[in-house]
């Protein structure tokens, strides 16, 4: 089955450059209140937008959860990266393909677990 240009192109598209970062409470183009996430090096005003919207018409506001929830993105995009690297290392560890030297293969699975749950705030 052949794929659409636009599925292709978003397939094939890089994330908006890291690290992400809350702007606060702002307005969108049509006044609807949300929480910006930017990106430093991006020249976009957002890389994503949180807010929720109850019906059509209605106006939209943020809540508690709306914060929870972008700061929930913005902490988990921005520790993807060190959390794979991290379990990379872990496993080159384990094969034997690399050699530890100081903490233990348990202690560095610990320190991964705890990022883990840090990031998800747990």
């Amino acid at each position: 089955m052949a794929r659409c240009h636009e599925c292709e192109h978003a397939l094939q598209a890089k994330h908006t450059p890291l690290p992400w970062k809350l702007t606060g409470e702002e307005w969108d183009g049509d006044g609807a209140a949300g929480i910006g996430i930017k990106s430093e090096p991006s020249c976009r005003p957002f890389v994503a937008f949180v807010a929720e919207c109850t019906a059509r018409g209605e106006p939209c506001g943020v809540s508690v959860q709306d914060w929870a929830n972008a700061e929930f993105i913005v902490r988990a995009c921005n520790n993807h990266a060190g959390l794979v690297a991290a379990f990379e290392f872990a496993l080159l560890a384990r094969e034997g393909r690399l050699e530890l030297h100081g903490p233990s293969l348990s202690d560095v699975l610990e320190d991964i677990l705890a990022k883990v749950k840090e990031t998800c705030n747990e």
